[in-house]
């Protein structure tokens, strides 16, 4: 294994290796405090970027948590074979898809 694909998967190993709905729970929590008067809704409402993006961030967790967490046959990380494909860049792109972002034009992930 490449030291990079060494050093995402023992990074993935600690990332994975949390309480998945207790996360999901906080996460969603601080989502729609977000959005509270006192906080910062009148940013969301005038779609400030950066409030926007945290938001998409807390409430795209848990398919953000669930896609770079699961494993191929192989055992390896998903993402991790993703990240160190230079045949196929774009298969990294699959994992921001819950953020909002959208596949280059003419990409054909693996």
């Amino acid at each position: 294994m490449e030291k990079g694909a060494f050093a995402t998967t023992t990074i993935l190993d600690q990332v994975c290796n949390v309480d998945i709905d207790g996360c999901t729970a906080v996460m969603e929590t601080y989502g729609g405090q977000l959005r509270r008067e006192s906080l910062c809704k009148a940013d969301y409402n005038k779609g400030n970027p950066v409030v926007e993006n945290l938001f998409t961030a807390l409430i795209a967790y848990r398919p953000l948590y669930a896609a770079g967490c699961m494993k191929a046959n192989n055992g390896n990380y998903c993402f991790v074979d993703a990240v160190t494909n230079t045949d196929s860049p774009e298969d990294l792109f699959i994992y921001s898809l819950p953020l909002g972002t959208r596949l280059p034009g003419g990409a054909r992930p693996t």
